[in-house]
This record gives structure tokens, sequence and C-alpha cells, in this order.
């Protein structure tokens, strides 16, 4: 049967197109990778849009089975799991990775409906690292997120020191680490600091991850030495890298109406839920120029959309590619195409406007 195309509604300020971090094995760790195993996609979907907004890669499953398989072959940082899932328990499901050898270092934090208290203690028995309740609360459960998946400081690394009262900034490195408490090496213009230099003065600490993140968090001064200044954490840890949209390298045939001309096909290079790279695009074009675009997830379901051209290079007898922002989508139609990319279990369903 035939599906209605989408078509994007006017919604106020435009999104930004912006690349992925591209992770080397061995070198560069990409961003942390999160599966969520939920057999209900209604509930993927919107965990999903929670979770790429703090710029983490999403895997989906919606069984158990398919969270092992998928673990075998994508060693997730992290699976976010229903205990009820179809086939087997997400508790059992848990025991499983835990007991193996190559997976039991994936965090596991269980999910259950209000009336399953009881299955605290057996969660923690099996391996997770914690048990939400739905409804979730969204700033609870990225706290713990961001606990487990921000790492702490290591000796050596390069720090940004901001004094919260008085906004005085200095760059210096870790000198120790130990539990909650970090050691700094003490500049001398961190030791003119003057009156900021004081037991108890709050500061905020910068640094990068190693999948290059901004890494942030408040702590207490507690000791000033000649060899070291002494820090303690207060709260949690924060990756303040944000990443709005996911992106995936796909091939998709796509139609554009430029400005006064008429309507030519092209193809994606890549899409996320914030905009596109498209090949073999001809005509004028102008940065910062809107135009129509449609793009076809499959032959009979497409995605009708205003974008804006970001950057364009030519590629040859007068074609150009092109990057472009999505600036009037519906939160719908946006949802929508993250899920065409990274569930499986996608299929075109219209969606109501």
């Amino acid at each position: 049967m035939s599906l209605a195309p989408l078509r994007a509604q006017p919604v106020p300020g435009s999104m930004t197109f912006i690349d992925p971090a591209q992770g080397q094995a061995g070198a560069l760790r990409q961003a942390p990778t999160i599966l969520i195993a939920d057999p209900s996609s209604f509930f993927r979907r919107n965990l999903a849009m929670i979770l790429q907004g703090e710029g983490y890669n999403i895997l989906f499953a919606s069984n158990g089975a398919d969270v092992i398989a998928t673990c075998v072959k994508h060693l997730p940082d992290l699976v976010l799991m229903d205990i009820s899932l179809p086939d087997i328990s997400g508790l059992e499901v848990c025991g499983i990775l835990k007991r193996s050898e190559q997976l039991s270092d994936i965090f596991v934090i269980l999910m259950a409906a209000r009336e399953r208290e009881d299955i605290i203690h057996e969660s923690f028995e099996r391996g997770a690292r914690s048990c939400l309740f739905k409804p979730l609360e969204s700033m609870q459960l990225l706290d713990i997120i961001s606990s487990l998946l921000s790492p702490m400081p290591k000796t050596g690394m390069p720090i940004h020191l901001v004094f919260e009262e008085t906004g005085q900034s200095f760059r210096t490195q870790v000198v120790a680490v130990a539990k909650r408490t970090v050691s700094i090496a003490p500049t001398q213009d961190i030791l003119n600091a003057g009156e900021a230099l004081t037991t108890g003065a709050k500061v905020r600490l910068e640094y990068l991850s190693e999948d290059k993140a901004s890494v942030y968090c408040m702590a207490v001064l507690k000791s000033v030495r000649l060899d070291a200044l002494s820090f303690n954490i207060e709260g949690n840890l924060r990756r303040a890298q944000k990443r709005r949209f996911f992106r995936k390298n796909i091939a998709l045939k796509a139609r554009y109406l430029l400005p006064g001309q008429f309507f030519r096909l092209a193809n994606t290079v890549d899409l996320s839920g914030g905009g596109c790279r498209l090949a073999d695009v001809g005509g004028q074009l102008e940065e910062g120029m809107d135009f129509i675009l449609s793009i076809f997830l499959t032959p009979q379901f497409r995605l009708d959309l205003s974008a804006k051209v970001e950057w364009f290079r030519p590629q040859g007898d007068g074609k150009f590619e092109v990057g472009c922002s999505f600036v009037e989508i519906h939160p719908e139609v946006q949802s929508e195409i993250v899920m065409f990319l990274f569930d499986e279990n996608w299929t075109a369903t219209p969606v109501a406007m």
C-alpha cells in the first residue's frame, strides 16, 4: 500500500549540521555507545531523542536475544534494558552478560514498572549498576549514565581550572587522582591568585576525555601546597559535548527545488535528524540559500523538508556536493529519521500533523 508523504511543518529556528567524530581503532575512541533494549518502539524512540542530545551513539534491541547478539557484535559501553523482554527476562540477560568474560565490562541499567520494586535486590545480584522505574526521570537517568560513562581525569592530563567567585581561569595539569579527589600542578599564576586561593573555594574543573568529549565537574579546594592543589569533586561529572543529531552514511534518492529553478534529482551521501549531504547537485548555489528537499526513505515513502545550503564543493561536470541543514522540520519527522537510521525494525508509518 502506498503511504502518504510526511510533510514538515515550520518550526522557528534552524537545526545545526555537525560532523560526528571519526574514531579510529586503537587510537581515538568514539563517543560512548548505549544499547536501548525495550519491546516498545515508542519508548525506544523517546529515549533515543533524549540520549542523542548528550552525544551518545545509540543501538536498539527489542528482545533478549537481540541484546546478546548486539553486545557480541558491537560491544556497547552501556545497556539500558527493560526487565520485561518478550523472550528472556532482562534480569537473565544481565546475568548472561556479567558471566561472559568478553561482555562483563558493559554497564547495565535495568528498567521496570513501578510495581516491580521487589526486583531491586536481584538486579544488583545479577550485576546491574542501577534499577530505574518507569516513567523515567530524564535528569536522574542522564546523571547516572554520566557518572558511569564520563571518566575521572587521569594523571598528566591537561585541565582547565575556573574559580567560581572571581571568574579567574587557569590551565595546568593533573598530578594525582584518588577516588573523588583531584590534585593539580600549582603554576605561578595560580599561586598568585590572591584571595581566590582559599580553602573551601568553589571551582569548575574542565578536561577532555579520551574520546575528546569535554567533561566538567564542580569541586571545592581542599588544600594548598607548593607541589599540589587538591580539590574534592562535588556531584556527578558531566559531558559538555553536545552533538544534536546522529549521522549515518547512506545513499537515498532525493529531489530538490532551488529558488527560481525546477525540480532536479540527487542522492544523499549521509543523513541525520538535522541535515544531510547531497551529491550530484546542479544549478546556481549560494551559502545560506533555502530550498525544498524531498528524501525517499523507500520508493513509496518520502520526507518533504525545508533545507538550507551550509556549504558546497564542485564534483565536476557542473555538479556539486552540498552540505545542508533542515531549517523547518516537525519533531515527529525528525524522530522518524532517527528511527529509520538506527532501528533495524523500522517500518514506514504516516505521521499525524
